[in-house]
């Protein structure tokens, strides 16, 4: 299936033979795609058949692709003009629709994919909080959509219907909430208080207050200066990041999974099971959950720069974003040994660290 196989197969028999084995692939970067302009965002569908990528500045298309071989499916067209930059792109949970949170004016756009026709063109009911500290969530339904507004004093909830556009309800509360998610039929985000997390619920059609349905203890950070949480892709995972320190904790007991330096980008499976890092190196970063945390499962020479990595909810694939190109990656067909993969994080001072091996040379560990 290499492309190597393919150029050179007839020049290989009869004169070469297969003495232990055959790699199905030995590219791990399988597919690539360079845009007129600069990518702005891109979504995977929950079914892994689709990449929604959104190019151009200003906005210029929203192209559909295949997520194998990154082939145009469909382009969406926008309504009344082109919104001038998104702030958040999603596919419906059953992959029906698209919808894209673009501003200024703010507007929430839909687009039925099987017809490629608008399905509603929302405008946002509050504009006094930037568009940028903003979070936007499905219902389980596909059918509702919930936005949340910060800012460091206040916040306040949205919720529309796709289809009609109608706006549903809204809450509006002191202090800033963080982002939010959708569990069950219901609403859920977090907010930071002193020395602890609440996470609060309410329900997309719901005009009560939303009510507090458990509390974590903060992380034991040395600072906390400019620490950020967030929840990924539920709140089964919280990241927290502060001063050039990342860290991965399993949001029920905040049990520590992951923890490296340097400022990076991070994206999460569906199921929690695999995490990838881009960090300000021009490596990419997968990680594998295993009982005692994750573990780095592959580092791939993505060459992509302060690229947002967009892992596909299976935990198979993953996009990467450079300027105007995109490139697609394996995460499961590499035969890559252990002694291939690098250690997890990087000596700061490399003339100044220590290697050691397990005795049966296993495993090795460096400072």
């Amino acid at each position: 299936m290499s492309i190597v196989w393919r150029l050179y197969k007839s020049y290989a028999y009869p004169l070469t033979r297969i003495v232990y084995g055959q790699p199905t692939s030995w590219e791990e970067n399988i597919a690539g795609v360079m845009f007129p302009g600069q990518i702005q965002k891109a979504a995977w569908s929950l079914c892994n058949r689709f990449i929604a990528v959104a190019w151009g500045m200003p906005m210029s298309t929203l192209e559909i692709l295949d997520s194998v071989t990154l082939g145009q499916l469909t382009v969406l067209e926008f309504p009344l003009g082109k919104p001038p930059f998104l702030h958040w792109l999603d596919f419906s949970p059953d992959t029906c629709l698209l919808t894209c949170f673009c501003g200024k004016p703010g507007k929430l756009i839909s687009w039925d994919l099987q017809t490629g026709v608008l399905v509603s063109a929302i405008s946002l009911e509050q504009q006094t909080y930037p568009l940028y500290q903003s979070s936007v969530t499905y219902s389980a339904s596909g059918t509702m959509l919930g936005v949340l507004h910060y800012s460091d004093y206040d916040s306040a909830i949205y919720t529309y219907n796709v289809f009609s556009g109608i706006h549903l309800c809204s809450h509006s509360f002191n202090g800033s909430a963080l982002n939010i998610w959708t569990h069950g039929e219901c609403l859920q985000f977090a907010m930071v208080g002193t020395g602890s997390i609440t996470i609060w619920e309410v329900n997309f059609t719901s005009t009560h207050a939303p009510k507090e349905v458990g509390s974590l203890p903060l992380p034991n950070h040395q600072d906390f200066q400019g620490l950020e949480f967030k929840f990924h892709p539920i709140p089964s995972r919280l990241t927290t990041s502060s001063n050039g320190k990342f860290s991965v904790w399993d949001a029920q007991d905040l049990k520590p999974l992951l923890n490296f330096n340097g400022l990076g980008y991070i994206s999460f499976s569906l199921d929690g099971h695999f995490c990838a890092c881009q960090t300000n190196g021009p490596e990419l970063f997968l990680w594998k959950e295993s009982p005692t945390g994750y573990i780095l499962y592959r580092k791939l020479g993505s060459n992509t720069q302060y690229s947002q990595p967009l892992i596909s909810p299976d935990g198979e694939s993953i996009i990467t974003l450079k300027d105007s190109s995109i490139l697609l990656w394996r995460t499961t067909d590499s035969t890559t040994s252990l002694s291939a993969i690098s250690t997890q994080t990087s000596p700061r001072v490399e003339k100044t660290f220590i290697l050691g091996f397990s005795p049966d040379e296993a495993l090795a560990a460096v400072i």
